[in-house]
Order: structure tokens, then C-alpha cells, then sequence
């Protein structure tokens, strides 16, 4: 994280304004508030993207509204209704196992194994992950904000197919979209064009994009091994890794369809029962 400026700079205006800051990954950051003295998960995309934007010089400044409007957040936080932020809030997808402060209880549910869902409310300027805590009082249970997250992110901006080509004789599609919410479109993969009387076999290694094969026949077993190495690769390379893992997409479920390992230069991939048995109907078709 040394060489990272824009995180040093904002590490050093933070600590200048009496507040502690935790790295938890490459833009994930747990901040204790001054007011509240509760953490706050926040995210710095949004004001990453600014400062690329922007000259060297300028990004004081930047960081300095930045964390004005997260003070404000802070002070206002107790008696934010949800009214206020329900057009605000978002669902991210992320990987079961990801670190997160002690402290920090998230609003969350499983969508597969491996791999889970997150509310977060997307401010202007940072993306913040609020607790359980500072949520009960509203007058929506978890699931349904976490539903009402979804919708909002449907509602969004669509993906686009960016790519389509036969790989290795099998029908490989790519969705990608918004550098923070893309994975979530798993859920409706069916708007797409890439889906196949069986569903469709995808990988979502890292935010931003969705490989996708769509199932109709044999050519699953090609789909596998080209979907298993656009995965791992990606993966290896994200700063926000998600899953290197196959999924099954069917009638807007999301199952786990094979565990992606590797061992010196060999990748292998275990599938589950029920995709295993699925294969084997396709294979014979």
C-alpha cells in the first residue's frame, strides 16, 4: 500500500483530523469517527476516480471535501432515515472470506458458496458499508433492503456485451459494465443475451465483468476449461477479487458449479454432483 499516493495522502489528512484509519484492502478502508466514535467501512472509488481526473496538486483538495462529507455522514448518521438514502442503496457481491473489522456486522446474505451479498450506501463521494446496528431501526428488515439494494442496482446502467467469440469450439460472452456493481447483475443474467435453455456457466473472478458460456449442448466441457482460465487469471490480477470459482446461472438461481484449484502449473477443476450430472445430460444430447 506504500506506493499507492492517493491512499498515503489520504492516510496523512485523515490522521491530521484525529481520525483512525484501517486498511483492509487495496481501496477499503475502516474509519473511526470523530463524532460517533463507530467505524465506518468506506470505499474510495469514487474519489480515486476524481483524483485521476485531476492534477497532483488538486488532490488535497479533493480528499479534504472528501472527508467534510464524511464528517458530516458521521454527525448525521443516528438520525438518518431511510427515506433519505433509499435511492442511495446498493448491493456489492464479495467474497465469503473477505477480511472486515471486528467491529463491522454487515447487512449480508449468501447468494452462493463462496461468494455473498452486501448492502452499501453509494454517497457522492465514497461508498460506505453500513452495520446492522445502524440500520435496525428502519422500518425494512435485512432482506428486504438488501432486495431494495438489487433493485436499485437493476435499475441502473445496463451491461453491454463487449465481447462474444467461439473459444476452443464453445460460445464465450463477456457483460461488462460499472467498475462497482457489474458482479451484481448475476442475478438477472437473463436480460442478457447469453443465457441457453439449461442457463448459462459463468465465472465473476473480479468486479467489473461477467464471463458467461450459455448452456445448450456438449460444448459446456470446452466452456469449462475456457471460463477456468479467464477466472484464475483474472483473479490472480484484481485488486478486488471476487471468486475463482464456476457458477450455475438457472431461472434467476445461482448455484456453485465447480471449485477452481491449482497445484504448480495444473488447474483443476471439481465439479459439483448436480453440474457434474448436468454435463454428463448436455454431453449426451
Amino acid at each position: 500500500m506504500n506506493d499507492d499516493p492517493l491512499l498515503w495522502l489520504f492516510r496523512l489528512r485523515a490522521k491530521n483530523r484525529g481520525l483512525a484509519v484501517t486498511v483492509v484492502s487495496a481501496d477499503e478502508l475502516e474509519i473511526v469517527g470523530a463524532s460517533s466514535g463507530t467505524p465506518w467501512t468506506i470505499h474510495l472509488d469514487n474519489l480515486r476516480r476524481r483524483t485521476e481526473q485531476a492534477p497532483r496538486d488538486q488532490w488535497r483538495v479533493l480528499i479534504d471535501d472528501f472527508l467534510d462529507q464524511l464528517g458530516d455522514a458521521d454527525q448525521d448518521q443516528t438520525g438518518e432515515s431511510l427515506d433519505e438514502v433509499r435511492a442511495q442503496l446498493r448491493v456489492r457481491i464479495y467474497p465469503v472470506e473477505r477480511e472486515i473489522p471486528d467491529e463491522l456486522v454487515p447487512v449480508r446474505r449468501p447468494v452462493a458458496p463462496g461468494i455473498e451479498e452486501c448492502l452499501v450506501i453509494d454517497r457522492p463521494t465514497a461508498v460506505m458499508t453500513p452495520s446492522a446496528d445502524r440500520v435496525a431501526d428502519w422500518p425494512l428488515g435485512p432482506d428486504e433492503l438488501l432486495d431494495l439494494g438489487r433493485a436499485n442496482v437493476r435499475a441502473g446502467q445496463a451491461l453491454e456485451l463487449v465481447q462474444r467469440e467461439v473459444m476452443d469450439g464453445a460460445d464465450i460472452a463477456v457483460l461488462a459494465g460499472d467498475e462497482d456493481y457489474a458482479s451484481g447483475h448475476l442475478f438477472w443474467l437473463d436480460r442478457y443475451p447469453v443465457v441457453g435453455p439449461y442457463g448459462a456457466l459463468l465465472a465473476v473472478p473480479a468486479e467489473g465483468a461477467i464471463y458467461v458460456h450459455p448452456l445448450t449442448d456438449g460444448t459446456v466441457y470446452a466452456a469449462g476449461e475456457v471460463l477456468a482460465g479467464a477466472a484464475l487469471d483474472k483473479y490472480a490480477k484484481a485488486e478486488r477479487p471476487i471468486a475463482a470459482a464456476l457458477y450455475h446461472w438457472h431461472d434467476g438461481a445461482v448455484d456453485l458449479a465447480a471449485d477452481l484449484r491449482t497445484t504448480a502449473d495444473e488447474v483443476s477443476i471439481v465439479l459439483t454432483p448436480e453440474f457434474q450430472a448436468l454435463m454428463e445430460h448436455l454431453g449426451r444430447g
